[in-house]
């Protein structure tokens, strides 16, 4: 409680020593909250020194009294301040060390911490004896402590040896951090507080920390309170953060609680084992594979809420809250035989093969095995029957089998009948010589692995599933025809599957795997419906996803081989597709064709199609397709179109079922003959179905037309022309408005278009009306193709429909026209009334009138507005709105106003003041009455009671209204003021140059009080003031007067100077400006003086050193306001307090005179020692003192300068904060070296032996004489001779590369001595990856006087430099040889590129082309002669060329631009970059050429030569050198045949006949000729004609005997 209300003080004090010399302002709310929080804190009212603002009326003198004002003090008094605000600060501050113990009044410190029997005063002097204790000790703690600093706030323990106690005591220890580095630390508290701890401890990889029942940090789940990588047990207490065990970490935990204990790595990264404890929360680092229930020692669980959490259910490693660890007394077992609390496993000792159930455990028989129909055996576990069972047994499930942990290995050959049970086990291998078949429907949860010879077969009564299957090699056998595999793994490239389903299949190959090799024959794999074609791959290290693998019902083939692209199996057509771009694919059946075809292919029927076998309709499903029927029918359940799909259907031919659309699908419907048709689709009726100029007609017995179809479907139809297959109809109608006049330009006239055999004049046409609902109204007469619009229609719409008929299909069509309505007219208008303000509703127009329909009113133009004349009762201008209201045949009007206004009544008379609660300055302190002048009342509302007056308590401007007394007119509002103060000033803050102290306002300067003074009406005036003498004896007013007026100025506030000698009483009470006095404010105690108090030093000291804890005695005295402190400093620094008088309000004590003293500090201080009053006078004297008692620190040891094969140099270093160090001492252990004396600590060593231990201590002396303890013991090994100068000398070293290890002949020498290879290392560099090898190829590892090399180069470990290349040699001194370093001397030597030839290879003819180019298609290659066995080098050529473009000259090809690539072509050149090789190019055969004859001869009795004009073959024009003709001479007329041959570039022979016509001498124009006499029936042309058509046909026949012997 002391240390509460002490804080409390400490904490007030230094608000007000913060507050500026000017004075301070606190609000009275303010003081409220801090004297609550003093209730709160120490269960007692404190009182709260702070300034005032009384926001009430009815603060009384002792409240205000009580709040008692802050103190400023001024200039002289910012020292005093300082020093305050310094203790207050060394109190609170976080970063140092805060010591709360209970003290004297006296205010001597206390040492905090106890080790063993010794106290001191830190705890880091504690922990610097527990670390050099030789024996197990016990840390006390005595106080509180508080050191979070960075630098001064970390601690840790390291002593090995030993063990530490740590017995909090009902202490906090609040640091930065705590470290365990070795040893042991056991946490304990002896006398629990609730709010004590020990903060954050880290336990390093050497450490052991131990709780027994202390807490272990902050209440905070986010802060780590104990990290742990060392060891770490608790029986008991409490870790109030977080746990967090790190790598290598051992935890135990049998007892105690744990905030948070937070997993970041798996089990076998740290250890962790609860017997014990109850845990806030259990979390791991996302990611990290840790299982709670791994925690726990066998036989223990976890509980939560009282009750048990399942122990399989901790696998989950979600977060988990609220647990307690306890030892599992009495064991929940599950069906398998487990604990489901602890995992304990019963033995089932008592159970037998004839017992049905565990007496133990209540577990039943898993399996029952037989074999050959032998005796029946029954097994606990699957595993148990795999290992036990015959071979060749059936094993029968009797149960789920859950056994999370079995690791299951089948050696011999089981048929497992799982029935309706799931095996869940960890995992399932199939050995060598295991082979297992599964009957059953539910799942195997884990891994079937299958090795060697291993197999694993699913027949036809497998429908189950299981998780993962994996082969091992191809050896491994595994079949399957039913049932699920979640996952297959393929380390075989050959199986026999004929069923089941798989989600995935990994191939674990670097290459790929056909499909087809996985499968039986006519088998294929399908996803979502489709087949996966034969050649698929699954790639290297890739996956094939959800497949279902059937037989191979639906063949494709894209080929055109008649071999499906699926199954590899021939079959007949029965479907061709044809896509966007012209490609093809046949099929077996419809549905494969609808799945495979793409958006816009066209189907078509090659056959009629057979019903589906499963009897269900064919689907198109979100597709756009086109159905060709091509007069071929498909039978069964018809065709649908789901989910979005677009199906035209065309080709005349037959759908025997249900062509169906659903909700989402359209169509079009070309032709074609239909089971029935259904539309679901709303937007795509049966109607929309049809192209234009269509129609469904029913076929049988009743061949009607279906015209008006509302039905979503239609049975037993053809889709067929229409008789009519358009309706146009033209309006000629204009604009019509009620009342027009009807003429013979205003119709209307349908056109129909005929189609077929049908002509538009058959058709009958009939006119009807139709009304809003649709029905029909004959037009009687009207049955032509035109009709006139009649008279008089009214103003609306009017639709007209017209029936055209022919041959029992009707077509219709109608059209609307429109009668406008006419425009309204007002009659007489609407008349204003002059009216004048009553208070009373009057109407405000005279009403009009009009004949087209209804006058209406409004007061808003787009209000609403109705028949009844609109009225006002305010004076105020109107504007009544009006407008015709039109009725069915005419519009409304515009909307038109009238204005009309109501006034007030206007007159000069105004109300008066009565004088009753008149007060001064025009105020009045009480209601006023406010008077209507003569002949009228008043009202101070428009509608309220009028009287001769009214009274009124509102100040400022009071509104009125009068009536006269005679007309009842009322005038409109008038205002007069009004000021009315009724409320008393309040004083508000009150700042005074004072300070509280010992229950006194107290300053060593004049006091300054400034009230401040609130009025909020009339306005503050000034304040009376009066002083009154203390009753004590030394009570005066001094020269102030008695009594006082103070002004207050602009700002609110009235300032009162009292001077110094006064000590009493004041009073104060504030005035406003209408004379109200507010309540007066009383200061009893309040006191000015300024005399400083007497110090006196009791003790002198001279400029010497002491070697001896001095102590300096001081007295002070002061009989005026007595003494507040003495304090001292030391050098400047942080004051210190030696007394401080106590300063509690509610009981003052004032001292007059006090004696104190204190110890002196090490090394040389100056110490300023200060007396302070009551009043803040103060008086100051300094003292220095010298003085030493202790020997320097402990000294250490460091290199100066690294150590050379000779010399080394030391730095010691030590501390001496009083007289300083002297000088330090070396020793050397061996006594090689003599003692070393240096004043700085530096000492610089030489001739010294190489590759030596030297071992050193060193001590300090300072100037009085102390020597310090001898520092810890320092060892210095001297460096070996450096090999830097060594001459290093090659020979043998031209080599060329030959794909073997090739090193030079290497000798090392220093100072001429040539250096034996155990010496050194000898190591090559080519690009920066350095190559070592082994003399005489020998490699060895590491052996001791023996050379050892490795090799690397471009990261790939060799055993000597192989690959060509220029290397740098470097000599390394061995590890273990008498030098180090390298050699400066570096050598190179060449592995040079080895020289090979190349030679070209491949396909050495090509038909002439005539271009020089080398096709691709003769795969020309590149063999590379030299090369050594096993490199890999390959060759690229950049061009390929023939010699020559024609047939006889080209006879070779040439490789031009040869590059060398693999991964050892850098080991190589080419003797040259180009290879030709022997080749020719075949003549082209022109067989195919088509030959072009020049002009047509006429016989004339000579031979004529038939010219061709041109030979053309493949797009080119052949020339002259290119053929031979022969058979192109003929005399007599007659047909012939002539023959092009091929030459030179060419070969083979194409025909060509030609004609040799008949002389005529009539026309030149033979043709014309044969026509002419053709037609006049001259007969000698026509046996012309008619021989030489038997002449053709002669021809034609040897031609075609020709051929058919070429």
């Amino acid at each position: 409680m002391k240390k509460r209300v002490l804080s409390l003080a400490i904490a007030v004090l230094l608000t007000f020593t913060t507050i500026p010399t000017q004075a301070a302002e606190i609000k009275l709310t303010e003081y409220e909250e801090a004297v609550e929080e003093s209730v709160t804190e120490t269960g007692a009212l404190e009182e709260v020194p702070v300034e005032q603002e009384d926001t009430s009326e009815t603060n009384s003198a002792e409240e205000i009294t009580d709040a008692a004002p802050v103190q400023e003090t001024e200039a002289s008094a910012e020292e005093i301040q300082t020093e305050e605000q310094n203790v207050i600060v060394q109190a609170m501050e976080e970063n140092g060390v805060v010591v709360q113990a209970e003290e004297g009044e006296t205010g001597e410190s206390v040492n905090v911490v106890k080790v063993g029997e010794t106290e001191y005063a830190s705890f880091a002097d504690a922990m610097k004896a527990a670390n050099k204790a030789s024996e197990n000790v016990t840390m006390t703690i005595l106080a509180d402590i508080v050191d979070t600093d960075t630098d001064t706030g970390t601690f840790s323990y390291s002593n090995a040896d030993t063990a530490l106690n740590i017995d909090l005591n009902g202490k906090t220890v609040h640091v930065k951090q705590f470290t365990v580095e070795a040893g042991t630390v056991t946490f304990e508290d002896k006398n629990p507080a609730d709010e004590n701890y020990f903060s954050k401890v880290t336990v390093n990889a050497g450490g052991k920390a131990v709780l027994k029942s202390a807490c272990l940090g902050v209440e905070d789940k986010n802060a780590e309170a104990v990290e742990v990588s060392g060891t770490f047990e608790m029986s008991d207490g409490r870790i109030a953060g977080e746990l967090y065990p790190h790598q290598g970490a051992n935890v135990s935990i049998e007892g105690g609680y744990v905030r948070k204990l937070f997993l970041d790595l798996s089990p076998e990264k740290v250890k962790v084992v609860l017997t014990g404890g109850k845990f806030g929360s259990f979390t791991k680092r996302y990611g990290q594979d840790v299982s709670y229930a791994a925690l726990l020692q066998a036989g223990y669980g976890y509980k939560t809420d009282g009750n048990w959490i399942k122990y399989n259910d901790m696998d989950n490693t979600s977060p988990r809250y609220n647990l307690i660890v306890e030892k599992c007394e009495k064991h929940q077992f599950m069906e398998t035989g487990w604990c489901e609390n602890c995992n304990y496993q019963c033995p089932h000792t008592s159970m037998t093969q004839k017992t049905v159930t565990c007496p133990d455990c209540g577990m039943s028989w898993a399996v029952e095995s037989q074999k050959d129909g032998n005796e029946i055996t029954y097994y606990s576990s699957l595993k148990e029957a795999f290992e036990k069972a015959p071979d060749g047994s059936t094993l029968t499930l009797l149960k789920d089998i859950n056994d999370n942990w079995a690791v299951c290995e089948i050696k011999r050959n089981f048929i497992v009948n799982m029935g309706t049970y799931s095996i869940n086990v960890l995992r399932i291998y199939i050995r060598t010589t295991g082979a297992l078949t599964f009957t059953g429907e539910k799942k195997i949860s884990q891994s079937i692995i299958i090795e060697g010879y291993g197999q694993l077969n699913l027949p036809d009564d497998w429908t189950g599933t299981i998780k993962d299957v994996y082969v091992g090699n191809r050896n491994s056998k595994f079949s399957m025809k039913k049932g699920i595999v979640e996952e297959l793994g393929l380390g075989t490239t050959r199986l026999n599957i004929s069923g089941g389903t798989f989600k995935r299949i990994k191939n674990f190959f670097d290459s790929g795997i056909p499909v087809c090799n996985l499968l039986e024959s006519g088998y294929v794999f399908k996803q979502e419906n489709q087949a996966v074609e034969y050649n698929t791959e699954i790639p290297g290290g890739n996956s094939l996803y959800n497949v279902t693998v059937e037989k191979c019902e639906e063949h494709r083939d894209k080929d055109g081989n008649n071999l499906c692209d699926f199954c590899n199996q021939g079959f007949t057509a029965c479907v061709q597709t044809t896509d966007k771009d012209g490609n093809t694919a046949n099929y077996s059946g419809l549905q494969g064709a609808f799945n495979e075809a793409q958006d816009d292919a066209t189907v078509k029927l090659l056959a009629d199609i057979p019903a589906r076998t499963e009897n269900t309709a064919y689907i198109v499903d979100k597709k756009q397709l086109t159905l060709d029927l091509d007069n071929r029918t498909i039978s069964g359940n018809g065709i649908s179109a789901t989910n979005g799909a677009n199906l035209i259907i065309t080709g005349n031919g037959i759908v025997a079922g249900t062509v169906a659309f659903d909700s989402t699908s359209q169509g079009t419907l070309e032709n074609g003959r239909f089971g029935s048709v259904i539309s679901n689709n709303p937007g795509k009726t049966l109607q929309n179905l049809l192209l234009e100029g269509y129609a469904y007609r029913h076929y049988g017995d009743s061949n009607a037309w279906e015209t008006d179809i509302t039905e979503t479907s239609i049975d037993k139809v053809e889709v067929r022309q229409a008789p009519i297959r358009q309706l146009d109809i033209i309006c000629a109608v204009g604009e019509l408005t009620y009342g027009y006049s009807a003429d013979g330009q205003q119709y209307i006239q349908v056109d129909a278009t005929m189609q077929g055999q049908y002509e538009p004049d058959i058709a009958d046409y009939q006119w009807y009306k139709v009304d809003e609902n649709g029905a029909e109204t004959l037009v009687n007469g009207a049955v032509n193709k035109m009709f006139s619009i009649p008279e008089g229609l009214l103003a609306g719409e009017h639709t007209y429909r017209v029936h055209v008929i022919c041959d029992g299909y009707t077509a219709k069509v109608q059209t609307t026209i429109t009668v406008s309505k006419a425009a309204s007219t007002v009659t007489t208008a609407p008349a204003a009334k002059e009216l004048t303000y009553t208070g009373q509703n009057q109407e405000l127009v005279i009403a009009g009138d009009t004949s087209d329909g209804e006058l209406v009113y409004s007061l808003e133009k787009e209000g609403t507005y109705t028949s009844d004349i609109p009225t006002g009762n305010a004076a105020q201008e109107y504007t009544v709105w009006y407008k015709v209201k039109g009725d069915s045949n005419h519009n409304d009007s515009a909307s038109a106003s009238v204005k009309a206004t109501i006034s007030y009544l206007t007159t000069d008379a105004v109300a008066t003041l009565a004088d009753t609660n008149k007060g001064e300055n025009g105020w009045y302190t009480g209601t006023v009455i406010i008077q209507a002048p003569e002949g009228f009342t008043i009202s101070s509302t428009l509608d309220g009671t009028y009287a001769e007056n009214f009274t009124t308590d509102v100040s400022g401007e009071n509104t009125y209204y009068l009536r006269q007394n005679d007309s009842g007119y009322t005038t409109d509002a008038k205002t007069i003021p009004v000021k009315i103060d009724t409320d008393k000033p309040v004083v508000g803050r009150i700042s005074m140059s004072t300070h509280y102290q010992v229950g006194w306002y107290l300053s060593n300067k004049d006091i300054q009080i400034t009230q401040r003074v609130k009025d909020n009406t009339s306005g503050p005036d000034h304040v009376t003031y009066t002083l009154t003498p203390a009753a004590d004896a030394e009570g005066t007013i001094g020269t102030n007067p008695a009594s006082g007026i103070a002004e207050v100025d602009a700002d609110g506030s009235a300032i009162i100077t009292v001077s110094k000698k006064f000590k009493g009483k004041i009073e104060i009470t504030p005035y406003d400006k209408a004379g109200n006095a507010g309540d007066t404010v009383t200061f009893e105690k309040m006191a000015t003086e300024d005399e400083a108090p007497d110090l006196k030093l009791t003790d002198s000291f001279t400029d010497d050193w002491y070697t001896t804890e001095q102590t300096v005695h001081v007295s002070a005295r002061d009989t005026f306001s007595g003494l507040y402190k003495i304090t001292y400093t030391v050098d400047g620094g942080k004051e210190q307090t030696l007394f401080e008088a106590k300063t509690d309000y509610d009981d003052p004590m004032v001292t007059d005179e006090k004696e104190v003293s204190f110890r002196t500090q090490e090394g040389t201080h100056t110490y300023a020692i200060t007396a302070m009053d009551n009043a803040w006078n103060s008086t100051t004297k300094e003292i220095t003192i010298h003085q030493d008692t202790q020997a320097p620190t402990k000294p250490t040891l460091t290199i100066g300068e690294a150590a050379t094969d000779t010399t080394v140099t030391l730095q010691a270093m030590a501390e001496d904060e009083a007289s300083g160090v002297k000088e330090y001492i070396l020793r050397e252990a061996s006594g090689q070296i003599p003692v070393q004396i240096s004043p700085d600590g530096l000492f610089a060593l030489t001739g010294l032996t190489s590759d030596t231990e030297y071992i050193f201590t060193v001590t300090a002396e300072d100037n009085v004489g102390f020597v310090s303890e001898e520092s810890d013991v320092f060892s210095v090994k001297t460096r070996k001779i450096p090999l830097t100068n060594a001459l290093v000398t090659v020979t043998n070293a031209d080599k060329v590369y030959n794909s073997t290890a090739q090193t030079p002949d290497v000798e090392v020498s220093v100072n001429g001595v040539v250096l034996s290879t155990d010496q050194y290392v000898v190591s090559y560099a080519q690009n920066q990856h350095v190559v070592s090898y082994a003399q005489n190829q020998h490699v060895v590892s590491c052996a001791q006087n023996q050379h050892v090399v490795s090799y690397a180069q471009n990261q790939t470990a060799v055993t000597a430099p192989t690959r060509a290349g220029t290397y740098t040699i470097i000599v390394t001194a061995s590890e273990n040889g008498d030098y180090e370093g390298t050699a400066s001397s570096q050598m190179t030597y060449v592995i040079a590129k080895k020289t090979i030839t190349a030679k070209l290879d491949g396909t050495l003819e090509k038909t002439y082309d005539g271009t020089a180019d080398v096709l691709e298609s003769q795969k020309l290659t590149v063999h590379l002669n030299g090369v050594e066995s096993g490199d890999e080098v390959t060759a690229t050529v950049e061009t390929y060329i023939y010699n020559n473009t024609n047939v006889k000259d080209a006879n070779t090809i040439t490789g031009s631009g040869i590059l060398l690539t693999g991964a050892d072509a850098e080991n190589y050149q080419l003797a040259e970059t180009k290879a030709s090789v022997s080749a020719k190019i075949l003549p082209l055969d022109l067989s195919a050429a088509e030959v072009t004859l020049g002009a047509t001869l006429t016989a004339n009795g000579k031979t004529q030569t038939q010219t061709v004009e041109k030979v053309t073959l493949n797009g080119t024009v052949l020339t002259a050198d290119d053929y031979e003709i022969t058979g192109n001479q003929a005399m007599t007329a007659g047909n012939y045949v002539l023959t092009v041959e091929g030459k030179n570039n060419y070969i083979g022979k194409v025909s060509k006949a030609y004609v040799l016509l008949a002389a005529d001498t009539s026309t030149p124009d033979a043709d014309n000729n044969r026509s002419q006499n053709v037609q006049t029936g001259d007969t000698a042309p026509i046996e012309w004609m008619l021989l030489l058509i038997a002449l053709g046909a002669a021809g034609i026949g040897m031609m075609l005997a020709r051929k058919r012997k070429e």
